[in-house]
């Protein structure tokens, strides 16, 4: 019996055929507001779901409605994932309410839905945790019921999500019309019910029926149809003969140029040890490959920075993160600022770029860029030093709602920089903060320092050994070198050598240059020969 990966050979020798070619997408101009009208027109010839982020993003560009609400909800799927307001939360908040925006300039009632529920969620940048408004989420999902008789996807998705837990009944009401299609034969309808089956929060009880309708689409040659049937066989119930038959699937839904089949492969936690996939590195990185020629937006980022931080190629990884930074994703534009600011994995610090691609951030509200520059203005780098600049920026950063800015403008606070020194007002934030979000990056080492020095709070040993021991735990490594410290001296705690140097040297070890010259002033056995575990 030969393994259904055997057709790996194969699939890389095609797939260098089907990388995207922007050529191929038209640059004629589609007025926004005609979009549902001319959505079949102009765009790539795989399904949306089949496309990448940048192939939706040029499609979106011209207008095409539904490459837009893709946008939409690839954003909006990476905010369901964060826990806390994170610059990572903030970038996925501004680039659905972006998107959604520029939808709803279609007057289809499904953006406005999504835009109203991310108005009132704890995402927003005010902090508002209203539940919206019943009345108003009903006339849209009213008006969702109507598009949804004529076969109107996105106004599908929007009552499935509307009506918690919809029955048969309800269900088959709102798909009657894509399921008059897919019993016609129409192999894209079949695919798109297969998919609304499949997203059904008890879609395990009527899997069998989405399978079909996924197999019969594949038979015509869909993409989206090989890529669901292959994840359904995959399911944990099935037996090793279905799942091969499942990877089989994929592999045709990959060779085809299907972005989802592809990232399904180049998953870093993809386990197929029951098939026979040697020497499967290469072929996973041939397939990463292909999915940053193809513009996929996470794996230009994941392999932008791998190429950088391995030192495996500093200027490709650049490259790719700049193509990341051209679809706005703030991660690359914070990475880019940071890699031309440290002179690290052979970079050349580059002042002039390191501020233009902060700048870059702060012109789409990302908070890192306020933080960014409040640190350049406060060090002189790439700018004139300004305190006073320095100041403004955290403060503006501050009032984004996001843990991090907090920190940054309580340290300003308590040295005076750019303002009246104020440790008072600087300990009252970071206390409040340490209730909301205690795993702050320098939160903990913050109100140590604050109770060790007696900085806007009484000074207490004991209170600051316990804050330093939390930052330490949590990888904080100026925490660490202040927690020996305390070991060394006893303060706050019982002196302990041996704590203080494996302390030193775990920060050391870390690259906290303090720790390091802490280490040699002790004379211990530890301190002989450290070495990183």
């Amino acid at each position: 019996m030969i393994s259904p990966l055997s057709a790996f050979p194969t699939f890389f020798a095609l797939s260098l055929l089907i990388l995207c070619n922007p050529s191929a997408i038209s640059q004629e101009k589609v007025n926004p507001l005609h979009s549902l009208r001319s959505q079949e027109k102009n765009i790539t010839p795989l399904p949306l779901s089949g496309l990448s982020t940048l192939e939706w993003k040029q499609n979106a560009d011209k207008g095409h409605f539904a490459s837009i609400m893709k946008l939409a909800k690839f954003w909006m799927a990476k905010l369901d994932k964060e826990k806390q307001k994170t610059p990572q939360a903030q970038e996925a908040y501004h680039w659905a309410v972006h998107w959604l925006k520029k939808a709803s300039e279609s007057a289809h009632p499904a953006p406005q839905y999504h835009l109203m529920k991310l108005k009132y969620s704890e995402w927003a940048p005010d902090g508002s945790e209203a539940s919206s408004s019943f009345d108003e989420l009903k006339d849209i999902a009213d008006s969702c019921q109507i598009r949804a008789t004529q076969g109107d996807i996105e106004a599908i998705l929007v009552l499935m999500d509307y009506v918690d837990e919809p029955d048969q009944q309800q269900f088959d009401h709102w798909v009657y019309p894509i399921r008059k299609k897919a019993n016609s034969g129409d192999g894209q309808a079949q695919a798109d019910l297969a998919r609304l089956l499949f997203m059904l929060p008890e879609f395990q009880k009527i899997d069998s029926e989405a399978l079909i309708l996924a197999q019969q689409a594949a038979t015509q040659d869909n993409p989206d149809g090989m890529y669901l049937a292959g994840r359904i066989m995959l399911s944990p119930v099935n037996e090793l003969r279905v799942k091969e038959e499942g990877i089989s699937m994929l592999i045709n839904a990959a060779q085809a140029g299907h972005i989802e089949a592809l990232a399904f492969f180049a998953s870093p936690n993809l386990s197929l040890e029951s098939v026979n996939i040697l020497p499967w590195d290469h072929k996973k990185m041939g397939i990463i490959q292909m999915l940053c020629s193809r513009g996929q937006l996470d794996f230009l980022i994941q392999r932008g920075i791998e190429l950088v931080e391995k030192n495996i190629d500093a200027p490709g990884g650049l490259s790719m993160l700049s193509r990341a930074a051209d679809q706005g994703s703030f991660t690359a534009l914070d990475l880019l600022s940071k890699y031309y600011q440290n002179n690290d994995y052979n970079v050349p610090e580059d002042p002039v770029k390191s501020v233009a691609y902060a700048s870059r951030l702060i012109c789409h509200n990302g908070v890192n860029g306020f933080l960014k520059m409040a640190s350049y203005y406060e060090r002189g780098f790439g700018v004139e030093k300004n305190e006073k600049k320095a100041f403004e920026y955290a403060h503006q950063a501050m009032q984004m709602n996001v843990p991090e800015a907090y920190v940054v403008y309580a340290r300003l606070l308590i040295k005076g920089i750019g303002t009246v020194a104020n440790p008072r007002e600087a300990f009252s934030l970071l206390g409040k903060l340490e209730k909301e979000s205690p795993q702050t990056p320098s939160l903990q080492f913050l109100l140590g320092y604050m109770s060790e020095e007696g900085l806007g709070t009484n000074k207490d040993f004991h209170v600051a050994f316990s804050h330093y021991m939390k930052g330490a735990l949590s990888g904080d490594t100026r925490a660490m070198n202040n927690l020996a410290s305390m070991y060394e001296l006893g303060s706050g705690t019982p002196k302990n050598i041996q704590k203080a140097v494996e302390w030193y040297l775990k920060a050391a070890q870390n690259g906290n240059l303090e720790a390091q010259r802490n280490m040699k002033k002790i004379n211990h056995p530890l301190n002989k020969s450290p070495q990183k575990q």
